[in-house]
């Protein structure tokens, strides 16, 4: 099954429309709309209404053979990009600072950026001398579906609308953008139906490093959410640490992955 979680109704109408999905009058909780293999919901706008429909839909209808898309508007300081659409390759919540990856196994020939999710409407003060993308959704989105399935099962595409100011957008505004797009969207939607999964080289490389450093559970963990962080931000990872390899046990594999972190920060 396909689950694609919007927060608003206008983000939604396009792809309901071209997916001809029908609405499941039995859901009163959230609108949910579905086909045989593909159930979108409105989740509503803000972390824990995102976060309360992830858990309560894919408790409900998920199969175990399931993957994610989170669709929306977003803003970003750069007015040169309104109306783009970004695959999302690192998201930060900014309540918490906590940063999570999305593992990119799937190529979709978009462009890629990071997005930062408040708990409020984002305002111009705080995207000042960054060109990241910014919702109140997607975070709580990614964190929800990866504590029930993975992270290689969900993607993440936002459409540009605005650069802060959100008073001129209407409903009409925001279902055109979305229209605007609807052929990606349609597009990375059959990718993720066909399960394609692209850079399978990464995790043989990832799992031959965690051989080499000795990596217990716990180890490989870190190691993998340093993995992610590198390959989001063009890093590579084998350059950072290869001078340190082979280790003899998994003291020095820990010590090997400490020096790795404070490299990065």
């Amino acid at each position: 099954m396909l689950f694609i979680f919007c927060a608003m109704y206008p983000e939604a109408a396009p792809i309901i429309s071209t997916l001809n999905l029908k609405a499941v009058a039995e859901e009163t909780v959230f609108r949910v709309f579905r086909s045989d293999d593909v159930i979108l919901t409105v989740t509503g706008m803000g972390k824990v209404s995102a976060a309360s429909s992830v858990s309560y839909i894919l408790s409900r209808y998920g199969t175990g053979d399931d993957k994610v898309l989170n669709a929306g508007i977003c803003a970003c300081p750069d007015r040169d990009v309104q109306g783009q659409i970004f695959l999302v390759n690192k998201l930060t919540d900014n309540d918490t600072k906590r940063d999570l990856y999305p593992d990119m196994v799937y190529e979709t020939g978009l462009p890629e950026k990071g997005l930062v999710t408040f708990s409020r409407l984002v305002r111009n003060e705080d995207m000042e001398g960054t060109d990241c993308l910014y919702d109140m959704e997607g975070s709580a989105v990614f964190e929800a579906v990866n504590f029930i399935m993975g992270p290689d099962d969900i993607a993440v595409l936002k459409v540009v609308s605005d650069a802060g100011d959100v008073s001129g957008l209407t409903a009409p505004v925001v279902q055109r953008l979305m229209e605007n797009v609807i052929d990606d969207i349609v597009r990375v939607i059959g990718i993720l139906r066909e399960g394609k999964k692209t850079h399978a080289e990464d995790y043989e490389d990832l799992k031959k490093l965690a051989e080499e450093l000795k990596c217990t559970e716990y180890m490989k963990n870190r190691l993998t959410e340093i993995y992610r962080y590198c390959r989001a931000e063009g890093l590579d990872i084998r350059s950072l640490i290869d001078r340190e390899l082979p280790v003899d046990d998994k003291k020095e594999g820990n010590e090997v992955i400490d020096g790795l972190l404070s490299h990065l920060r």
